[in-house]
């Protein structure tokens, strides 16, 4: 099996669970959804849903088109219902990476480059969790934050 995230998060998480089907994850920061996403396998393998949060507009679009489960275009924040402006120094991680450039990664940095500031919708974790009905019982967070 081909891992589709970063660092093997999803081959791990299947492992960890004996390739158990049908079981609930919250993703936030969820990139492109079918390329570096730690949970794109989970879904169309397993059977898994969930939510996928991405507070990049670009992005965010990109994610609803290759994602069955809920999406949402939010900032996760220590307060729900802001509007946060964001600069180019708060953007800086989405720039810098470690690994290498793949194809990904410079569709990213063109993005992020062209920009100088988005306005972002906060809402909290626990205001997300609600607003999904979000089951009880989470088998995987995968919480991928920006640097602001």
């Amino acid at each position: 099996m081909i891992s589709l995230s970063k660092y093997n998060q999803d081959i791990n998480i299947i492992s960890f669970f004996n390739n158990k089907k049908d079981l609930y994850f919250v993703d936030i920061c969820g990139y492109y959804g079918n390329w570096f996403s730690n949970t794109i396998l989970l879904e169309t393998k397993y059977n898994w849903t969930g939510i996928c949060s991405e507070l990049f507009p670009e992005i965010f679009e990109t994610i609803k088109q290759h994602r069955t489960v809920k999406c949402y275009n939010y900032y996760l924040f220590s307060k729900s219902g802001l509007s946060l402006k964001l600069n180019n120094s708060h953007l800086s991680s989405a720039r810098n990476t470690s690994i290498g450039v793949t194809s990904y990664l410079q569709r990213l940095k063109n993005i992020t480059d062209n920009v100088n500031e988005i306005t972002v919708k906060t809402i909290t974790l626990q205001d997300l969790l609600d607003k999904c009905n979000t089951p009880k019982i989470i088998h995987y967070l995968s919480l991928d934050t920006e640097k602001t």
